[in-house]
């Protein structure tokens, strides 16, 4: 498990599921105007996955030159760090150092002022969805990435949307429990790696839960913003919700 260390007294914002479409303007400047926000309440922002609705190659990058070029300006004063999610695993380290953007791995482990933090976009939690997780071990994989790199865009984009169209079905016909994280493997990973805080997004609803309290496992869920801004905020060595 790779992990990274904030430095004692600092503060993070963490953000997730933005999905931001190409052409929705509005969304795009509403998240800049926030992460502007976030750059003067908090020392580092930290984004968990599905920033993009669908991320299918660099060319994208065209599509959201108002958000990379932000994103450029604001990390020579505010580290921003991003982990791929389920929407957007196709964009590369590569892209993103190019506008200043720290990659992290899924999951992560973050240690600050005595914390361990596990961090991650939350969907390798929903365990119970033993297909989903099938597929994204084929889809996520290495040589799958290297691949759909090199097949045409207007292919990609095809296979974009049949895969969203099964989500979509699937989502409807799939009871909630099943598609949600498992808190038995959510204890697992965290006992595992010796943390005490889960932060992850994901399953779209926002949640602030004590799972146990002896040992202290707490975890903490981000909303999808096609629901309401939300983030969460670490300073002071407390972390919280907060939402717009």
């Amino acid at each position: 498990m790779k992990t990274f260390t904030l430095p004692a007294g600092s503060s993070a914002v963490f953000c997730s599921d933005i999905h931001l479409n190409e052409g929705d303007n509005q969304a795009i400047e509403h998240f800049c105007s926030q992460l502007s926000i976030y750059a003067k309440k908090a020392d580092h922002i930290i984004i968990l996955g599905d920033l993009f609705e669908a991320w299918l190659g660099d060319h994208c990058a065209d599509n959201f030159q108002p958000l990379l070029t932000h994103f450029k300006s604001l990390a020579t004063h505010t580290p921003i760090y991003f982990m791929p999610g389920n929407r957007d695993f196709l964009l590369r380290d590569k892209l993103l150092e190019k506008y200043n953007v720290r990659a992290l791995a899924d999951p992560c482990i973050l240690v600050h002022e005595g914390k361990r933090i596990l961090l991650s976009h939350g969907d390798q939690f929903c365990s119970l969805d033993t297909g989903y997780l099938r597929l994204r071990r084929i889809i996520q994989h290495p040589i799958t990435i290297w691949a759909a790199h090199k097949i045409p865009y207007f292919i990609r984009r095809l296979i974009a949307r049949r895969l969203r169209h099964i989500s979509q079905y699937k989502g409807r016909k799939t009871s909630r429990k099943l598609l949600d994280a498992c808190e038995e493997t959510i204890l697992h990973w965290m006992q595992r790696y010796h943390s005490s805080i889960c932060l992850y997004g994901h399953v779209h609803h926002l949640q602030d839960q004590v799972l146990t309290k002896e040992p202290y496992k707490r975890r903490i869920v981000l909303d999808s913003w096609q629901h309401q801004t939300n983030h969460a905020l670490l300073s002071k060595g407390v972390l919280n919700l907060h939402t717009l």
